[in-house]
């Protein structure tokens, strides 16, 4: 058995694999309701694993999303709206681009 985490060292994807997929899933979904990030994230990358062209439809209306927004973005809320872009950009990339995929980075658990 692992020895208890402290809270300050970093998570790894191995780590988070022994959580086993059932359980994984539930706690993404669970935490989707609270994070519109992470929302709009997971249905990117299901799209992706979805035979045809469902990612371009996804990313397709994500940005109709965006753009359908009538919403002022000021200096400060800018953030918001590229991070927005930012998530879109990524999946656009990771998934519809061809190239070799990185390893993904580790996190701190706060």
């Amino acid at each position: 058995m692992a020895p208890a985490r402290t809270g300050d060292e970093e998570l790894s994807v191995e780590e988070v694999e022994r959580l086993g997929a059932r359980r994984l899933a539930e706690i993404v979904v669970k935490h989707c309701y609270r994070d519109e990030g992470l929302l709009q994230t997971v249905r990117i990358a299901l799209a992706a694993s979805a035979p045809g062209d469902a990612l371009v439809k996804t990313l397709a209306a994500e940005i109709d999303a965006i753009r359908g927004d009538r919403r002022f973005y000021g200096y400060r809320q800018s953030s918001t709206l590229a991070h927005e872009l930012d998530r879109i950009r990524e999946g656009i990339t990771a998934d519809l681009l061809p190239s070799t995929r990185a390893p993904l980075r580790s996190c701190s658990v706060v």
